[in-house]
């Protein structure tokens, strides 16, 4: 679903998918954030304040879900004793994240300098991805 939500390229949509509670329920995984994650910087752009919040909100879920796999994951030597294929390919889901948000650092500050709920929304997130992921 959540391909085809990227395929659609509707703002709209999204937000409604979003908001509808795709993020709840512990039903998502890391491939899910990875295809989620280009959609919601998309809506960090948009100029309306609700798409903007919406996306604001699923970026901080997206960090409470995976901020620790993702900062641990990285973590981890890339030189360990053996083949684990199930490791590596956890590994490059995990950097791909982390490099996802890391792009969303710009708009995110832009968003942070604003005023009301998409300030404090955006330094919300911001802290997040400063303590989950130590992103500066």
């Amino acid at each position: 679903m959540l391909q085809q939500l990227e395929r659609l390229d509707d703002p709209s949509v999204a937000v409604d998918v979003v908001k509808a509670g795709v993020l709840q329920g512990g039903r998502l995984d890391l491939e899910c954030a990875l295809v989620l994650l280009p959609t919601l910087d998309h809506l960090l752009g948009s100029t309306y304040d609700t798409h903007a919040l919406a996306a604001l909100e699923a970026v901080a879920q997206l960090v409470r879900l995976f901020g620790h796999l993702i900062r641990s994951t990285r973590a981890i030597a890339r030189d360990m004793l053996g083949v684990d294929l199930s490791a590596e390919a956890r590994q490059q889901r995990c950097q791909a994240c982390y490099e996802q948000l890391g792009a969303m650092m710009p708009r995110l500050r832009h968003l942070s300098l604003g005023s009301g709920k998409l300030k404090h929304a955006a330094d919300d997130v911001l802290d997040s991805l400063r303590g989950e992921l130590g992103m500066c």
